[in-house]
């Protein structure tokens, strides 16, 4: 009896840490000085971006503030503090990758693997934004 009682409990231990280790990458991830979001869940693909319907659940999107577009996850690998994430922008002509880390409970910078191609518009003209920025989990 003490023995199932004890797997019974390393059972439910094991399921939940590896449950609080897969969310640390789904919420708002938001950056506050350029108003840029990421609407991630790596867990589930659940996440709809606007105005693209027909998409269906997606692992999450980039969008908002200075960013020209909204961008889409599409492929990713992480594990318990860091993810290397792609996104496509919503014309489906360019790819950035970037990855995300996590440095404390809910900050992570996030960085931008060259070449950089997202933009942003800058008098009527598109300009590439900066490679590296820190985001909070809203």
């Amino acid at each position: 009896m003490k023995a199932l009682i004890a797997c019974i409990a390393s059972l439910t231990i094991c399921i939940c840490a590896n449950a609080q280790n897969r969310s640390v990458f789904a919420g708002l991830l938001y950056n506050e000085e350029t108003k840029m979001a990421i609407h991630i869940n790596l867990d589930t693909p659940i996440v709809k971006v606007p105005g693209l319907p027909f998409l269906g659940g997606t692992n999450g999107y980039m969008g908002n503030g200075i960013l020209y577009g909204t961008w889409i996850i599409t492929d990713f690998k992480a594990n318990k503090e860091n993810a290397s994430i792609r996104l496509t922008n919503d014309f489906g002509a360019d790819t950035q990758k970037l990855t995300i880390t996590r440095i404390k409970a809910d900050t992570f910078s996030v960085e931008l693997q060259q070449p950089v191609v997202m933009r942003r518009v800058v008098k009527g003209k598109l300009v590439k934004i900066n490679p590296k920025y820190i985001f909070v989990k809203k």
